[in-house]
């Protein structure tokens, strides 16, 4: 089979998967920004006694906290994870003085913020559990497959890269859409490797392991875990052994035995939302019992941790993120022209046959009876 067969059927079997992965990644480069933009209330500075006590109050309402995770923008908000006392699993954001902006149920799908959770889901698994993350991963890997043997094709052209780059498509209407599959090809396949093959990465480890918020909220059922020392104590006992480092995440103990999780951002870690430095603190008396920096680029977790950031482009702040929207906007454009010159090549196709038979009709009249 020659590459350019395999290459647009591979593409025309794929089309509507890569158009829903490429459209819900361009929704979600932005979409802290976004959502903070919905919520009109004036940033503060962070208080991390007064985020203590907001999740205390929750106990104290008979909910209970499994986790919470900065808003990863500027304005040092944060949102919280818990169970209330009807076991209804809801999702509350806070700003840095522990005032609630917003309190919604996990499952809104649109209302308060919640279309974002909806979109990213659908992004990540497509709402779908363990099959849909496979499914996604499984997809992203003929993506990948796809844009080397579209470059594999490209090759002898990109020789001539001038007039590959900078020349417009010309020629018969019936091969133009092929052109300009072909010229914007050219134009986005090398930056979409990159961002493609770290988006992979991602899938394969989501499908073995899921660690999104939205995933990871949740808390076991059953009584809340018994702490004798209260979250800021968790808190302060983590920031103190990293100066510098922001706040990420607090994971709260899951049983009696389980420790306080604190994930920071530490000055020395590249750009990302949420940090991969982790701190546990022991729930009984604040007692550090690891403490895990983040990992060198020149380990497999180091290059495991920097797939996420390559991938939504936060590892080089906001020029990066416009890239990879506009890695996104290309993939959309790139799929739209090859699904449209697949379709035309079919009609002029089928359009030919009855004519074939005529031809070959007249040339044997025999055959047709």
């Amino acid at each position: 089979m020659r590459i350019r067969t395999l290459h647009r059927r591979i593409g025309v079997t794929l089309a509507l998967f890569w158009l829903l992965q490429a459209a819900s990644g361009v929704l979600l480069v932005f979409r802290w920004e976004l959502d903070d933009a919905t919520l009109s209330a004036p940033t503060v500075s962070l208080d991390l006694h007064a985020l203590g006590a907001r999740i205390e109050s929750l106990d104290q309402r008979g909910a209970q906290v499994e986790s919470m995770w900065s808003a990863a923008t500027a304005a040092g908000r944060f949102d919280i994870y818990y169970d209330d006392a009807s076991g209804a699993q809801r999702v509350m954001r806070v700003d840095g003085s522990g005032r609630v902006l917003r309190d919604r149920a996990m499952r809104a799908l649109v209302a308060d913020g919640g279309m974002f959770d909806t979109v990213a889901g659908l992004h990540e698994f497509l709402l779908a559990g363990t099959l849909g993350r496979w499914l996604i991963a499984i997809s992203g890997a003929f993506l990948l497959t796809n844009l080397a043997l579209g470059i594999r094709q490209a090759v002898p052209q990109l020789r001539h890269w001038r007039r590959a780059l900078f020349t417009r498509p010309r020629g018969p209407s019936r091969l133009r859409l092929q052109s300009w599959h072909r010229f914007v090809g050219i134009w986005g396949a090398f930056p979409a490797l990159f961002v493609v093959t770290a988006g992979l990465v991602l899938a394969f480890v989501n499908a073995f392991a899921p660690a999104s918020p939205a995933a990871a909220a949740g808390p076991a059922k059953g009584a809340p875990a018994a702490r004798l020392i209260a979250p800021t104590r968790a808190l302060d006992a983590a920031l103190a052994l990293h100066p510098g480092a922001t706040l990420s995440v607090l994971q709260m103990p899951s049983n009696e035995r389980a420790p306080y999780i604190v994930r920071l951002h530490a000055p020395h870690e590249f750009r990302r939302n949420w940090g991969t430095t982790r701190v546990l603190i022991d729930a009984r008396d604040a007692a550090v019992i690891a403490d895990r920096p983040a990992a060198s680029l020149a380990t497999w977790r180091g290059l495991l941790d920097a797939a996420y950031p390559i991938h939504t482009g936060q590892i080089g702040g906001w020029a990066s993120r416009a890239a990879v929207l506009l890695v996104g906007v290309w993939l959309i454009g790139l799929v739209s022209l090859g699904i449209c010159s697949w379709w035309r090549d079919l009609r002029t196709r089928r359009a030919r046959e009855p004519r074939k038979v005529q031809s070959q009709a007249r040339r044997s009249p025999s055959a047709l009876r």
